[in-house]
């Protein structure tokens, strides 16, 4: 390629404009290479911690979904989080709750917390997860929000309006299974052995 002064000569534009544009070209380069590299470190530096994540218990978001809570695993989660003693780590299945401020969507990584009917408190208006034992015996669970209406009664509400609200199991069959407290980004979750 010929010299720049020669491009600049040959051109008609102003050489030392010609040669500015191209330093400062190279230094826009070599900024976003540096930027490049800063961001891949800080990746690489990321700090992990270890809780327990249910793969089959797939959290239902829709309506009453079978899943086994008895297999776990170890995930790691982004350290940041400051995971608590009884929270543990399930997806989501379904996308009755994609939608409003906080919206949950199919596959989505969720920080829940075990919660029993003497622990919970208030569940009004909470994000809950519900288990309910079919016909079968099997376990199934639904994640919604619990509405209380004016009997006293409750019902599930979705966030997506794609989907219909429906009434709770009444008595011991609605049980308090898990409090959602929020959704991990892919991100910050993985399932490798070799991270910090």
């Amino acid at each position: 390629m010929p010299p720049l002064a020669t491009l600049a000569g040959n051109s008609g534009f102003n050489r030392d404009w010609i040669i500015e544009s191209h330093l400062l070209n190279q230094s826009a380069i070599t900024r976003n290479r540096e930027i490049g590299n800063e961001t891949s470190s800080i990746s690489e530096q990321k700090k992990w911690i270890a809780t327990d994540y249910f793969p089959d218990l797939k959290i239902a978001c829709g309506v009453f979904k079978t899943g086994d809570a008895a297999t776990s695993q170890k995930i790691k989660i982004s350290q940041h989080y400051k995971i608590k003693p009884k929270q543990f780590v399930a997806q989501a299945a379904g996308n009755s709750m994609n939608g409003g401020k906080t919206p949950i969507c199919d596959g989505d990584y969720l920080l829940l917390e075990w919660i029993t009917p003497s622990n919970a408190g208030s569940i009004t208006n909470s994000i809950l997860v519900v288990e309910q034992t079919d016909s079968g015996s099997d376990e199934q669970y639904v994640l919604r929000k619990v509405r209380k209406k004016p009997d006293g009664s409750y019902y599930f509400q979705a966030s997506n309006p794609d989907y219909k609200n429906f009434d709770a199991p009444e008595g011991d069959e609605m049980r308090q299974f898990a409090r959602f407290i929020q959704v991990i980004p892919n991100e910050d979750v993985t399932l490798e052995n070799d991270t910090n």
